[in-house]
């Protein structure tokens, strides 16, 4: 490997900034996918998918970068001798160590550069994580094997020192300062090696001035990998997947990987794909003290690097043999608990003669291959973790790019990443959409409209009720007239002395036409309200077509008093035009008088257009002049029906009592008083009759209704109408009315606006994104 030209401090910073930019490029393209429908980001935005766990990676990296922090694992089987090899580093017996199992919970040693700021943290876990612990010792303990019978004896444990423990995790995280190393010896034993504190412990991070020349190197000692919990299993995945260096420590009698050493290459190997496992692994073979023989050593040092260089390709260089305890005792820093587990310094020293043929007190020093790991380690800090780094980093960066990129030209030829001109497009394209829908929706309101008002002209129904109404209204108005009048009519005839009845008539029927043409008026006015009703019915009808726009009703017929003024004045002027003259012939004079005589003259044409219009059977009804002139008697008197209408008596209809009636004498006695009453009656009868069977035919009020309906129609059917109708859908649509927005057939995408717009927006950041990166 070529050395790295960069310094470390400027391609730290160089990638801090680069990981940063690809980030930014990163999240800019995820959100632009996820404004995408999955068809329309296909594979690249797949591609950009699977990129989320390098991404990941990538910011673990940037963030130590940017704290300084070059995370070195030291793994190994249980009993393998992590811990000594740490202290060996460190320069201390510091971490315990014991031909037992020793270490609990994963430390972490981290580099200060002050010593006040050197301090001991305890994570300890939560209770969810303590049984999830307990439930994981009980799964392995019901197994076979040595890990079986540990997890057994660690169940034992808990139990017997449950109350300590609870307590720990009740304390939660603690810290312990220190000066010096030896003033946190106990209590870094006590909570990582204490069955009966540390099952309670989750990580212990020592912050040290020890590793402060090393550039701001972690180490991480976990526990065995042989342990068979799965928690041990996961931390070592965890910790393996991306760190900067790993130290692997193996005793140098069994030079053969075993699972658990296997399974840590693939760890290491899936964890950091892009880079090469030989590149940043070591592997110190240690306890070569035990060895029997110099040859034995050599045997096995070269069966382990054989070993080592099939599985993970590791250069020759990358594997030093020698012994932690060594270099503990040989600098003079082993505790009594080593020597008691090792043997004396004597014993060491002539075990390293023996075994390297060293001489002298740096001889043995260098024997025990830790000072010459720790210059590899050095060697591979100052000129090999950069093209490290480069490889993790670089690869991952330009295929983040390279996918952002293309998701980025693949979008933009479906949508432009101008927002402004996105605005304008989408804009242009609702505009066609709601075009189409409306002409579809004007064109639907329009024929609906259309055989409303159809229907209501063509069918007799509407009509009919009308016509219904009508009748019961005159037959009201005139019961009504006349019994209003029985005690002012007796008062009238009473007050005469001289029993002038003729006069009394005369009286009574100038009453009688004033108070008959105030209810005519009053009859035309309710004929009126039916009619206004049945179009208010109809342009109810048309506003609901047009989502209840009280706009429509003043379009259609304008100011809504003055159109019931109109259609008042209209529909007064038709029916009066018939019915006043009628009142005028037969209730204002009496029969056979000049006066009527006159007045019948006069009224012949309106009378000839009664006759028209009269569809009865009674001949005498059909000829109006007549009967205006002879009165009620051509109605029941047989003789006079005979004389006059030429129709022939029946046998039955003369009898003894039947006189011919006095066509030229006016009544004088008060027997001539009741038929004075009867002929007034048979006029109001009459009347009433040809207003009900005549006058709304005659009047044209059938006619009026239709032309009403046709105007209405016509009106519904006009461009300034329709030119209104959409000046009011424009105005739901801008306001996102949900009358307009909630109609059936209203095309989904204007319900809501934007879409298009975010998607552009998106392009555009993206763009901003790609255009500040280069990589």
């Amino acid at each position: 490997m070529s050395p790295s030209i960069t310094p470390w401090a400027e391609l730290s910073q160089r990638y801090i900034q680069e990981i940063k930019r690809a980030a930014h490029i990163y999240h800019k393209a995820r959100h632009l996918k996820s404004r995408l429908s999955p068809g329309e980001s296909g594979e690249t935005g797949a591609a950009l998918d699977q990129l989320s766990l390098q991404m990941e990676a990538l910011e673990r990296t940037r963030r130590r970068l940017e704290q300084g922090e070059f995370r070195i694992a030291v793994v190994g089987l249980e009993k393998a001798g992590k811990s000594t090899f740490v202290n060996a580093w460190l320069g201390y017996d510091l971490l315990p160590s014991d031909t037992s199992r020793c270490t609990f919970t994963t430390t972490q040693v981290f580099s200060v550069l002050n010593s006040h700021e050197q301090r001991l943290d305890v994570h300890t876990k939560t209770h969810d994580e303590f049984n999830a612990y307990i439930s994981d010792l009980k799964a392995l303990a019901s197994k076979d094997g040595d890990n079986a019978r540990r997890a057994q004896a660690d169940l034992r444990t808990i139990e017997e020192h449950r109350a300590n423990l609870d307590e720990v995790i009740a304390q939660g995280r603690r810290t312990f300062p220190f000066s010096e190393l030896s003033d946190i010896k106990e209590n870094l034993e006590l909570y990582v090696a204490s069955p009966e504190i540390a099952h309670a412990v989750r990580e212990a991070h020592l912050h040290t001035s020890r590793l402060a020349s090393a550039d701001g190197v972690v180490f991480y000692d976990v526990p065995g990998l042989n342990s068979g919990l799965g928690k041990h299993i996961e931390e070592s995945r965890e910790m393996l997947k991306d760190c900067d260096a790993i130290i692997c420590i193996q005793r140098s009698k069994t030079p053969s990987l075993e699972a658990s050493e296997q399974q840590l290459i693939e760890f290491a190997r899936r964890g950091d794909s892009e880079v090469s496992l030989a590149d940043k692994l070591f592997v110190f073979l240690g306890q070569i003290d035990i060895e029997g023989s110099a040859a034995s050593l050599s045997e096995n040092t070269e069966k382990a690097y054989r070993e080592w260089q099939t599985r993970a390709e590791l250069p020759r260089d990358h594997l030093i043999s020698g012994t932690a305890a060594g270099h503990l005792m040989m600098t003079n820093v082993a505790s009594d608990k080593l020597f008691k587990q090792v043997g004396s310094r004597e014993k060491m020293a002539t075990a390293l003669r023996d075994l390297c043929g060293a001489q002298g007190d740096e001889a043995l020093v260098e024997a025990c291959g830790v000072g010459r790991l720790k210059s590899r380690v050095a060697h591979y800090l100052e000129h090999e973790r950069g093209h490290v780094l480069s490889a993790r980093c670089d690869k991952t960066l330009q295929k983040i790019r390279e996918a952002s990129e293309r998701l980025f030209n693949e979008t933009r030829q479906r949508y432009p990443d101008d927002p402004a001109l996105a605005e304008r497009q989408a804009e242009e394209g609702r505009r066609r959409k709601l075009n189409e829908w409306w002409r579809g929706r004007w064109e639907s309101a329009r024929k609906k409209a259309y055989e409303r008002c159809e229907q209501l002209i063509t069918e007799e129904v509407s009509l009919n009720d009308l016509r219904e109404q009508y009748t019961k209204g005159v037959n009201e108005l005139f019961s009504t007239l006349y019994h209003r009048q029985e005690e002012p009519r007796d008062r009238l005839f009473d007050s005469r002395k001289d029993q002038d009845i003729g006069g009394s008539n005369i009286e009574w029927r100038r009453r009688l036409r004033t108070e008959a043409q105030q209810a005519i008026g009053a009859l035309a006015t309710t004929l009126t309200g039916g009619f206004q009703r049945e179009l208010e019915t109809l342009m109810r009808s048309f506003r609901e077509e047009l989502w209840g726009s009280d706009q429509i009703t003043i379009c259609l017929i304008g100011d809504l008093q003055s159109f019931e003024k109109r259609v008042t004045h209209g529909l007064e002027t038709l029916f009066l035009r018939f019915a006043l003259p009628l009142i005028n012939v037969f209730i204002q004079h009496p029969v056979n008088t000049e006066s009527r005589k006159k007045l019948i003259k006069e009224s012949s044409l309106d009378l000839s257009i009664i006759d028209d219009y009269y569809k009865g059977k009674e001949e005498a009804l059909n000829q109006s002049s007549q009967l205006a002139k002879h009165g009620v008697a051509l109605l029941t008197h047989p003789l006079l029906r005979q004389a006059v209408l030429k129709i022939p008596v029946k046998p039955g209809d003369l009898n003894s009592s039947s006189e011919p009636f006095r066509l030229e004498e006016y009544p004088k006695t008060a027997k001539e008083r009741n038929e004075v009453i009867t002929e007034v009656e048979g006029d109001l009868s009459i009347v009433a009759r040809y207003i009900i069977e005549a006058v709304f035919s005659a009047s044209g009020l059938t006619g009026y209704f239709r032309q009403e309906l046709s105007r209405l129609r016509d009106r519904f059917m006009s461009h300034e109408l329709e030119d209104l109708a959409r000046a009011i859908m424009d105005g739901l649509y801008h306001s996102r009315d949900p009358r307009l927005l909630n109609e059936p057939d209203f095309p989904a995408e204007l319900r809501t606006k934007g879409a298009n717009l975010d998607i552009s927006a998106a392009l555009k950041e993206l763009r901003e994104a790609l255009s500040r990166s280069v990589i």
